[in-house]
């Protein structure tokens, strides 16, 4: 069964098409800068060198049909795909992946207020793509559906009962194909099953995002409500005090600046002034420029926080895991998060975007670097519904 996983977001869209259940990948890559004039498509295919090039793709729609032609060169006509696998942020309702139906699509398009940045660019890949695709199923696997294991006592905000159950307002969790891969992935590193694993998982990328894992499960996760919450990411502010929107809102600023200001605005692009991207701020720190310093040392802080708050709460901690494109091609910020903690300094230099076990020789707690692969858990989630096993 050849299964297409299409991952949009707000510039660009991921797409792998893999054998299933051998788990092969046979075509990936992604359409990049999406509404440029130079988007950029890179494309590997299995056995050869990856290729890269520009086109022009205006729309999510037209980076869908580009996409299309990319799997023609590589031989696949539109009948050789058996289902099509969809990323979906915010799932709502929705606790576990599920064929696409106009109900799913209205669910996604609700909950696109609480995740602006990839709700409705998913919805309209979605739609593409089932215009492309009309004959086979097309499945949304959500972020939030691995997070639906939080107990009340961590998805539960402190606020008047009234909100929670009239508008929903509860800790939902995000970046959960990625999660639940490490989770899978470093249980069979270590000979254990998914049960038997208590472990602290980072997703450090565009977005970042932490979870605890207690017997497998998500027992609580640092983006909440929306995917703004948590950690210091690259346009997004992560936790700030709600004080701050009261006080912004008095002096006469509106919803869409504040909405802008922190999706957007904020994060390292925010502190440094300079970029949004890791490796250009550390650059510009490392010339001696003092905002892209702070940025990374704020980026950092904020992280190392979420580790110590987990690692005390999991007193049979057995590993961290960590992926995406920060964790995987930085070995710098590495170092920094687990300071004064047992990682091999040669392990962790010598780890660059591939998967790695980072820890001493000496250290109860393993620690690994593992490459993002959230499309082969769409893959599978898709593989198990269409197939029934």
């Amino acid at each position: 069964m050849n299964i297409l996983v299409l991952n949009a977001r707000i510039k660009s869209i991921e797409f792998d098409l893999r054998r299933m259940p051998v788990e092969g990948t046979l075509v990936s890559g992604k359409a990049d800068k999406i509404g440029s004039d130079h988007s950029v498509f890179t494309v590997e295919r299995a056995g050869a060198k990856p290729e890269r090039f520009l086109k022009k793709t205006l729309s999510h729609e037209d980076a869908i049909d580009a996409i299309i032609a990319v799997l023609g060169d590589a031989g696949f006509k539109l009948s050789d795909i058996s289902a099509v696998g969809h990323r979906v942020v915010h799932g709502g309702v929705f606790t576990d992946s599920v064929v696409i139906s106009d109900a799913v699509k209205k669910e996604i398009y609700r909950d696109s207020d609480i995740a602006p940045l990839h709700n409705p660019y998913n919805l309209r890949v979605i739609e593409a793509a089932q215009k492309l695709y009309p004959g086979v199923p097309h499945v949304a696997v959500f972020d939030t559906a691995f997070h639906s294991t939080l107990p009340e006592a961590a998805y539960r905000y402190p606020l008047p009962e009234r909100l929670y159950h009239e508008y929903k307002i509860r800790r939902y969790g995000f970046h959960g194909p990625a999660h639940k891969y490490l989770v899978e992935k470093t249980a069979e590193i270590l000979g254990k099953k998914n049960s038997q694993l208590d472990m602290v998982t980072f997703y450090l990328g565009a977005g970042s995002s932490a979870a605890a894992i207690k017997g497998g499960k998500s027992v609580d996760t640092s983006m909440g409500f929306t995917p703004l919450e948590g950690l210091m990411m690259s346009t997004r502010s992560g936790d700030v005090s709600a004080g701050i929107i009261v006080f912004l809102l008095k002096n006469g600023w509106t919803i869409k600046e504040l909405e802008r200001t922190l999706n957007y605005e904020s994060g390292l692009l925010g502190v440094s002034g300079e970029s949004e991207d890791l490796k250009e701020v550390l650059e510009h720190a490392g010339a001696g420029d003092p905002k892209s310093r702070l940025a990374v040392d704020m980026y950092v802080y904020r992280a190392r926080k979420y580790l110590g708050a987990y690692w005390l709460g999991l007193p049979n901690l057995a590993a961290v895991s960590l992926t995406g494109d920060i964790a995987e091609e930085i070995p710098y910020v590495r170092e920094r998060i687990f300071e004064n903690l047992e990682i091999s300094k040669e392990k962790n230099d010598a780890c660059v975007s591939r998967e790695a076990e980072i820890s001493s020789d000496a250290s109860r707690v393993k620690i690994f670097v593992i490459p993002r692969s959230g499309d082969l858990l769409i893959a599978r989630e898709t593989y198990a519904i269409v197939s029934g096993k």
